[in-house]
């Protein structure tokens, strides 16, 4: 037979609820994901893919990850910052036709996404459908290993790199708006693509497009109020 419940005493804590501690628990790993977020969107930024310029490494509605902290070096995929190229006679090097006020308008691209072939002070050019390059200090041209190339590029002659600009290609070489037809860009790269998120593209697709919908979901609130 039990006997009497003894009093709490005036200097003993009150006894947690089941509630209180699924509530702590709650708070706790909220509080680490807040953290882990603010973390990662400082340090890495997300990349969705527009068009297949990049196939078969990369396919339009892909989501990657770029760092902006980080130096691109030969063979990287980069997003290249190209809002501000313009031609000689002014207009956009890399633009689209869009529906702005019922009209029929032409906007620039801001960001491209394509692979590093040649930097400053290196040559390169195509002949047959190979890419050549002769790095700065060499003196003859080596055909590149490119076993993520899909097609073969279009010939193109000589392009020395100067200073400031970079020579990029996309992936899918028939079908490619880049520096076989431009030439060198002076353009910025802002984001150097990880390699762990191009090898689990897959899985961080999938995460960024619920991520996107949790961010939406909030801002629809917001608006809402």
């Amino acid at each position: 037979m039990n006997g009497p419940t003894r009093p709490r005493m005036l200097n003993e804590p009150p006894e947690k609820s089941i509630w209180s501690v699924v509530c702590s628990v709650l708070l706790g790993v909220m509080l680490v994901l807040l953290v882990f977020e603010l973390w990662f969107t400082h340090r890495f930024i997300p990349v969705r893919v527009e068009g297949d310029s990049m196939r078969k490494t990369l396919s339009s509605g892909d989501w990657i990850y770029a760092r902006s902290d980080v130096e691109p070096t030969y063979g990287d995929i980069v997003t290249v910052d190209v809002s501000d190229l313009k031609d000689e006679k002014g207009g956009y090097v890399f633009y689209e036709n869009a529906v702005i006020d019922g009209k029929l308008a032409t906007v620039s691209i801001e960001t491209i996404i394509k692979r590093v072939i040649a930097m400053e002070g290196d040559t390169v050019k195509c002949e047959g459908g190979a890419v050549y390059l002769k790095k700065a200090g060499e003196g003859e041209f080596s055909a590149l290993d490119e076993p993520y190339a899909w097609g073969k590029c279009n010939d193109f002659s000589e392009f020395t790199v100067k200073e400031g600009e970079i020579f990029v290609l996309g992936d899918n070489r028939a079908n490619s708006h880049d520096s076989s037809e431009e030439g060198p860009l002076k353009a910025p790269v802002s984001g150097v693509i990880a390699d762990w998120s191009l090898s689990h593209k897959d899985a961080v697709s999938k995460w960024e497009r619920v991520r996107q919908k949790i961010r939406d979901f909030f801002q629809g609130n917001a608006g809402n109020r």
